[in-house]
């Protein structure tokens, strides 16, 4: 096995090669956020295919693609681009592939660099970038727990419905920091829209094989969907029972009307049944409305009385929840929201509770 070799490139007789000089091929990925292309990505489309069909004139070329937009490139591409099915977070594979140097003697090296979307939190050009770089992720805040003893845990990511699943999964379980997995399964937009089963779902065999790995492993599970998928998430905690599972984000109580709230704390009740489930009582904030103490204190008590003390969890959503709070607000105001409890059930719920359902070894 070749030896990794620490510090930039250059200094061990390696450069980065021109992008005329001779290579085994081409990489691309098919865009399709609708964020960053307009009109769904169609007319982006239209050009990433005209282009790979003009590169595919001359040199091998492959084309990595989702698991929701494979069948649409499939019959885009002409047949003799090679088509992967592959997650990511936007198209640029010059950005995000693997990057290789060579010394001029036919030596060839692959560089490990952790990738943030150009700049991060701060200055970053999307977010998240998790599907560009996932077993990345995991070795970058390693290494800056071994330089600082600080975080103290992972919760790493990787996509359950993907070719290479199984694989990523034993090279996050392989990190002694990570304790669980974050992946969000494809969701509908609305609590009017019927829940599909398409790749990516819930009740896609793939992302339900890709689940059903955590348990081998130890790990757990954090679940992040809308409260319209919580009836479907409730079946498939049932499912597994001794893959320990979080929801994320009380659910999104997102439509604070009398209907809104009735429905979520329903489907509350049916997600809370499954005693592996516990919940994340974090991430308040609305779209174009301020943070308000006494709708957010009822959504907290209700989700408390639903799911127990026990079984909740005190999260943040820090940074994101900065935009509608400072982190100092936010700690004092739910701790107003808990006074009526114990002093070992307030204890359980900042962090006793965590500790225990993420294996943490921490002391008062």
């Amino acid at each position: 096995m070749a030896k990794t070799l620490e510090g930039a490139p250059r200094r061990h007789g390696y450069r980065m090669p021109a992008e005329f000089e001779p290579h085994g091929g081409c990489w691309m990925i098919w865009p399709e956020r609708p964020d960053n292309w307009r009109l769904g990505a169609k007319p982006a489309q239209g050009a990433f295919r005209d282009v790979a069909t003009a590169i595919a004139a001359s040199e091998r070329l492959t084309m990595g693609v989702s698991s929701r937009q494979f069948a649409n490139a499939r019959w885009q591409l002409p047949r003799h681009i090679r088509v992967i099915e592959m997650s990511s977070n936007d198209a640029w594979m010059r950005d995000v592939g693997p990057t290789f140097v060579v010394d001029g003697r036919g030596g060839r090296r692959a560089v490990d660099w952790p990738f943030n979307a150009w700049g991060g939190l701060r200055g970053g050009l999307y977010f998240p970038w998790d599907r560009d770089d996932q077993v990345g992720e995991t070795k970058w805040i390693s290494d800056i727990h071994a330089r600082h003893g600080f975080p103290n845990a992972i919760i790493a990511h990787a996509w359950f419905d993907s070719e290479n699943a199984a694989q990523i999964l034993e090279q996050q379980a392989a990190f002694p920091l990570v304790r669980g997995i974050r992946s969000k399964p494809v969701t509908v937009a609305s609590a009017g829209e019927k829940p599909g089963g398409g790749p990516g779902t819930m009740r896609d065999e793939k992302w339900l094989t890709g689940l059903s790995r955590l348990e081998r492993h130890g790990l757990s599970f954090d679940l992040r969907v809308p409260f319209w998928h919580l009836e479907e998430a409730s079946r498939v905690a049932a499912q597994f029972p001794n893959i320990p599972m979080v929801l994320n984000h009380t659910g999104f109580p997102w439509d604070r009307s009398p209907e809104g709230l009735k429905a979520w704390r329903h489907v509350m009740e049916i997600i809370a049944r499954p005693p592996n489930m516990h919940v994340k009582i974090s991430e308040f904030g609305l779209r174009d409305q301020a943070w308000d103490y006494d709708s957010n204190c009822a959504v907290l008590r209700d989700a408390m009385a639903i799911f127990g003390v026990e079984r909740c969890l005190f999260a943040t959503n820090f940074p994101v929840a900065g935009l509608r709070v400072g982190y100092d607000q936010l700690v004092r105001a739910v701790a107003r929201m808990v006074v009526h409890l114990s002093p070992v059930q307030r204890e359980a719920f900042f962090w006793r509770n965590a500790a225990r359902f993420y294996r943490l070894d921490v002391e008062a």
